[in-house]
């Protein structure tokens, strides 16, 4: 299995299955998926050595083809790992979230180049510092590092808001994306233990829905963003927790654990996000289309008109 051929697989990966920005966490720099690629391509060495391994030890046992196989799926394995994300699912804070421009800025400085210093010779960076949103993506990329992953996504600063089209692509594939993530960590900012948990207002809100059906593994942290069950690695596997979740969101514990996006149920579905509420009026819509896996063209400005679309 040649470097053209791994190459091809990578270039497929981080085209198709991830986001479109993420934060690599060992440098906490925003990356797109050109920058993911340049990154990946000091992998591809690495891996045609293993793939090379992996059909040398199959030689003496199985066909050609079955050797390969072997081969495309150890270098499948290892894409996915090396290139595993942590994604974030939190309310968005009041002030102080950072912001795409300001992770761009943040990056720039990193590497040693300083256009974006302000009259004053600060940076950009230096502000960061002691923002809130700054050292919740400090948080995140903590939390990363923990389960494993280089990468992280929030939506506060992974998202070129002032592209249209990265925008609509953004919400069109967000559901994918937390189903595609490694763990998804749950920031709940008002909640201290377990027995105020229903309390905090991540429950109310309309994106969320979707943030906890999507994702296969998920830990909950409370606002000092220590887990809330200590010891799980995936919170979706205490029953107990799910329960708990389930009396607070009236979603069974079968959609909880696994969901599977679809048109059916509709009317069940529906009611789950009766009660939640979302900042602008298109968001009520936008954020139910990977639930029910359909596409719907954004058009912020529409008003009520997209959930009628919906």
């Amino acid at each position: 299995m040649d470097a053209e051929h791994i190459l091809g697989r990578l270039t497929h990966h981080i085209q198709n299955n991830l986001p479109i920005n993420l934060i690599y966490v060992p440098q906490m720099k925003l990356m797109d998926r050109h920058g993911m690629m340049r990154h990946a391509q000091s992998l591809v060495g690495a891996m045609e050595d293993t793939a090379g391994i992996t059909m040398a030890a199959g030689s003496s046992a199985g066909s050609t083809n079955s050797r390969k196989f072997s081969a495309e799926r150890t270098i499948q394995k290892i894409i996915k790992r090396k290139l595993s994300y942590a994604i974030m699912s939190h309310r968005w804070l009041q002030w102080g979230e950072v912001t795409y421009e300001e992770m761009l800025a943040y990056g720039r400085e990193s590497e040693g180049r300083h256009d974006n210093e302000g009259e004053d010779g600060r940076s950009s960076r230096t502000s960061l510092l002691p923002s809130p949103g700054y050292w919740k993506l400090k948080k995140l990329c903590e939390m990363a590092t923990k389960y494993g992953c280089d990468w992280a996504w929030a939506d506060t600063c992974c998202i070129n808001k002032l592209s249209s089209a990265e925008l609509d692509e953004s919400i069109r594939s967000m559901y994918r994306w937390y189903s595609n993530a490694e763990i998804c960590i749950v920031h709940l900012a008002s909640t201290n233990a377990l027995e105020d948990m229903e309390k905090d207002a991540w429950f109310t809100r309309g994106w969320t829905l979707q943030e906890l059906l999507a994702s296969s593994r998920i830990k909950f942290v409370n606002k000092d963003w220590e887990p809330l069950l200590p010891e799980e690695s995936n919170d979706k596997s205490d029953t107990e927790f799910l329960e708990a979740i389930s009396r607070i969101t009236e979603i069974p514990i079968f959609d909880l654990r696994r969901f599977t996006a679809s048109t059916d149920r509709i009317r069940e579905k529906m009611a789950w996000a009766a009660k939640r509420k979302t900042t602008r009026v298109e968001d009520v819509a936008y954020s139910l289309i990977g639930i029910f896996n359909v596409t719907l063209v954004v058009a912020y400005g529409e008003g009520d008109r997209a959930f009628y679309r919906l």
